[in-house]
């Protein structure tokens, strides 16, 4: 690392490490049991070069750290911590690289944390033994490919990212070039009887996990790339709202009582099914004008990925609550572990009751929020799985 060597890391209020500080040799292993912290220790120091890679920007995107998802900014801080602030250090020789980080809790649309000492390390990065001397190589061995929803990143021709989430940008971007250019496939590549990239991408993966439908989609607007590997048999439908969908959700907007959005809801999110109940604690949140965008942003994010995310992952409640989370950047829940009972609502569909379990549901605004959509992942029976929106309003047990 052109003779500048870490020396030593310390940690404080970086996910499970509240307080560590440990010594490094030339060759070090990290050994431990799961959830021990050996991969926080990695992500650490990435978060630590990148603070000082991106110093100048005062924020860092914690959905990208050298190609790593570290998650909701309000997760990384250590349970029960001192303070707010994350702090890192790399001890290289007679000096310490320090980078200070802030969380804003209350804050859950944003997925940045603050870098707090951002003139401190730009006069540092003048001195001897930094990390900006540093020459980094990792290797990210994690079990991960492209996603249902990627966030596009560092667009660079022909990259498809650290871990394939640019998969779906790259895919989309080869049929433009076609079109636009006149560009064909060479012969060794082309299986499909069309010419379009995406195309024998599809044929590819067909050879590979057969009687499958891949579908690319990039929505610049909110820089995400949605990557749609379904059986074609399957129920369910695409996650990308149309145009005439995207201006009644505009129209949305403007309500400006809870019976107005009532009414015009249903129309914008065709996925989603609501319960009779569903909207009788609405009026608990407040003054309908003060969340409006945030009841849509919600709604959105079931709508447009949930039940295709719920399908991809295996319909595993903990792994679609995390992705969904992360790429919608809301938060959201299964039962709480203070929650001492399921919650359950009845449904009368064609005639038959279904008794619905509700306890998955997302918080408005922020993380602890009392401010909630309950909601159900569907049944098969109920027009083809599609999520259920049970109760919109305050916690259940208020």
């Amino acid at each position: 690392m052109s003779g500048v060597k870490m020396e030593q890391v310390v940690l404080r209020n970086f996910k499970c490490h509240k307080e560590f500080k440990v010594g490094l040799s030339e060759l070090n292993i990290l050994t431990g049991s799961n959830a021990a912290g050996k991969s926080s220790f990695i992500q650490a120091i990435l978060l630590a070069f990148q603070s000082w890679e991106e110093y100048d920007k005062k924020i860092i995107n914690t959905n990208y750290i050298y190609g790593v998802n570290l998650g909701i900014p309000s997760s990384i801080v250590s349970e029960n911590s001192d303070g707010k602030d994350i702090i890192l250090e790399i001890v290289c020789g007679d000096s310490i690289n320090k980078a200070v980080l802030g969380v804003d809790e209350d804050n859950g649309n944003d997925m940045h944390v603050k870098i707090l000492n951002s003139e401190d390390i730009a006069v540092q990065r003048g001195e001897h033994h930094n990390l900006k001397q540093m020459n980094l190589f990792f290797l990210n061995a994690e079990r991960q490919g492209p996603r249902v929803v990627s966030a596009i990143q560092k667009i660079q021709p022909n990259f498809v990212g650290y871990v394939g989430e640019n998969t779906g940008y790259m895919i989309s971007e080869m049929d433009k070039r076609q079109k636009l250019r006149g560009i064909k496939l060479p012969d060794g590549l082309k299986i499909s009887a069309l010419d379009r990239f995406s195309a024998n991408c599809e044929a590819w993966l067909d050879v590979v996990v057969p009687n499958t439908e891949l579908q690319c989609s990039v929505d610049m607007e909110r820089n995400l790339s949605m990557e749609d590997k379904i059986d074609k048999e399957s129920p369910y439908g695409g996650i990308i709202p149309n145009d005439a969908i995207k201006v009644k959700r505009n129209y949305l907007k403007r309500c400006r009582t809870f019976q107005a959005f009532e009414d015009k809801a249903k129309f914008c999110f065709p996925r989603l099914i609501f319960h009779p109940d569903a909207f009788c604690h609405i009026s608990k949140l407040g003054k309908c004008e003060d969340v409006v965008s945030e009841l849509i942003r919600h709604l959105c994010a079931l709508n447009d990925y949930g039940d295709k995310i719920y399908a991809y992952t295996g319909k595993n409640e903990k792994n679609t609550l995390l992705e969904l989370q992360s790429f919608s950047q809301i938060y959201c829940s299964g039962k709480g572990s203070n929650e001492t009972m399921a919650y359950h609502k009845d449904m009368v569909f064609k005639g038959k009751k279904y008794t619905l379990t509700c306890n998955p549901h997302t918080k408005l605004f922020k993380k602890h929020s009392g401010q909630r959509i309950y909601f159900c992942w569907g049944r098969d029976e109920i027009e083809g799985h599609k999520i259920i929106i049970v109760r919109i309003g305050n916690h259940w047990e208020e």
